[in-house]
């Protein structure tokens, strides 16, 4: 027994090492956390150019307490990117997605979807300048890596073709817009079925192309069985139209922006998708990052408090656990 509870000791020793931190780091973690915080909720007001200043205060934090070569600074550099994208300096916004680019590169290499997802930001940036060449040329290298990553039924793959159609529509190419909105369409009806918001919304897409390639037929079509699925949404009475719309809205914007979150949950079964929302709070719980907001509720947690302190000076642990 008595070598069981000193292996246990060493454990939380050795956890102990790692994830101890001085108060000086404990003073920049907590204002790190808090330029976050500001940050996020300028950008959810639609204030983005105080969230892109919070947000640089956080990088600054990061770079200092982490280095350039972490995920904190990758993540920040993006979030900034994203806040001069939508006050629409899209040169500004390719400066800073092109820097994160190149130290996503080096972190987690060019197959990672940390990459994948800061090529399709870098992607609209040019699209939105006009430069649907090289809009397109990222587009296509992001769809491969979360082709492998996620293979070509998934709704995230699904969102990145209508993406792509969008550029190919804006160049003059409506065949191939129109075959790559026609697999995100097959890809939706088969993930989420043809009643659910997402596949409507993805109607919508197959519209434009088909609107902005003439034939208008063809789009008042597809345009009139999205409105169908959204009128008969309403019909459900489990929301107001109001509502719906604004989800309709919503899902239209964020079909473009998916690879800009942490996470992505598909709610086309609703028992896996709480499993996934349960195991990704889960796993926010476990960041390192977090640690230093644990209580201490039993011995270990004791033990582990009082080594980092330095308090097993010359006494033993359960000296220690006794007083």
């Amino acid at each position: 027994m008595k070598r069981i509870y000193r292996l246990r000791v060493i454990i939380i020793a050795v956890l102990a090492m790692s994830v101890s931190v001085t108060a000086q780091e404990k003073m920049s973690l907590r204002q790190f956390n808090k330029y976050i915080e500001e940050g996020t909720k300028f950008y959810q007001q639609g204030d983005f150019n105080s969230a892109k200043d919070s947000f640089a205060r956080a990088a600054m934090t990061a770079k200092k307490t982490k280095g350039e070569n972490s995920s904190e600074y990758i993540q920040l550099l993006n979030s900034i990117g994203q806040c001069y994208g939508n006050m629409g300096d899209y040169i500004t916004a390719i400066k800073i997605f092109s820097q994160s680019l190149q130290v996503c590169k080096k972190v987690v290499g060019e197959k990672h979807t940390d990459y994948a997802a800061t090529l399709n930001a870098l992607a609209l940036c040019y699209s939105q300048t006009g430069d649907y060449a090289k809009s397109i040329e990222l587009n296509k290298q992001a769809l491969e890596i979360f082709k492998n990553r996620y293979s070509e039924r998934h709704s995230v793959y699904a969102t990145l073709l209508i993406t792509l159609a969008h550029n190919y529509s804006q160049i003059g190419d409506y065949t191939k817009a129109i075959d790559l909105n026609k697999q995100a369409l097959e890809i939706f009806r088969n993930r989420v079925g043809e009643q659910h918001i997402s596949y409507a919304t993805s109607l919508n897409s197959l519209a434009y192309s088909y609107g902005v390639s003439g034939n208008f037929i063809k789009a008042v079509e597809l345009g009139t069985q999205a409105a169908e699925i959204v009128k008969r949404l309403i019909g459900r009475n489990t929301e107001d139209s109001e509502k719906i719309i604004k989800r309709f809205e919503r899902a239209y914007k964020e079909i473009n922006e998916v690879t800009k979150y942490n996470y992505v949950v598909v709610n086309d079964k609703l028992d896996e998708a709480v499993e996934k929302v349960k195991s990704i709070i889960k796993a926010e719980k476990c960041r390192v990052d977090r640690i230093e907001d644990i209580t201490l509720e039993n011995q270990e947690e004791i033990i582990h408090e009082a080594i980092i302190n330095k308090k097993f000076i010359n006494k033993t642990i359960y000296e220690n656990i006794k007083k």
